[in-house]
């Protein structure tokens, strides 16, 4: 199952879940706080885009090196 940022929200805000096939599945610190929400849909959100920028980079840098391999 993928979390999608609205899950991580509603986790972590209202202490519950919203997949459809576990309603009543609560967070394993019974907090209810958009705030830890917020900054958990914000952290996701932040590794998720450090992701694709260290894979756009391995893959700039291997088609750079492929180049100049090609080249010399």
């Amino acid at each position: 199952m993928i979390e999608t940022p609205a899950m991580q929200y509603a986790m972590w805000a209202h202490d519950h879940s919203l997949e459809p096939l576990q309603p009543d599945t609560h967070n394993l610190l019974g907090l209810q706080s958009s705030v830890v929400g917020d900054v958990a849909v914000a952290l996701a959100m932040t590794l998720n885009l450090l992701l694709v920028a260290g894979v756009l980079s391995m893959l700039s840098d291997g088609l750079k090196r492929r180049q100049n391999t090609l080249a010399a």
